[in-house]
């Protein structure tokens, strides 16, 4: 997935997300946590981590370099219209771990708890 984003009035941003296997093993290396230790990370680290991991992942798999830090994405998905940030949305209830996606996890956790 690509997103431009508008940086300043005349200056966007093309950052590519890739929410594969590869973005999960970041995501796990970058809070030093097993994949089964995934449900005890708070949901703000999760998402802001995994939304990093899955740039550097499509970086990686296009053998770019990854230019910019995790705080810098972070300003710039605050800048991204409602269209695309329900795109991402989209893509990471979609990216699955351990044969699932997340949407079925959270679906999961739901009926566990009842």
């Amino acid at each position: 997935m690509i997103v431009k984003i508008l940086i300043s009035r005349w200056r966007t941003k093309t950052i590519g997300f890739e929410f594969d296997m590869y973005a999960w093993h970041l995501l796990c290396k970058m809070n030093d946590i097993e994949l089964n230790q995934l449900g005890d990370l708070p949901q703000e680290t999760m998402l802001a981590d995994f939304t990093y991991a899955a740039a550097v992942s499509y970086n990686t798999h296009r053998l770019k370099k990854t230019t910019f830090t995790k705080e810098q994405l972070g300003d710039w998905l605050d800048k991204m219209t409602r269209k695309d940030s329900d795109l991402l949305a989209e893509a990471i209830l979609g990216s699955k771990v351990f044969g699932k996606s997340v949407k079925e996890h959270a679906a999961d956790a739901k009926v566990k708890k009842k």
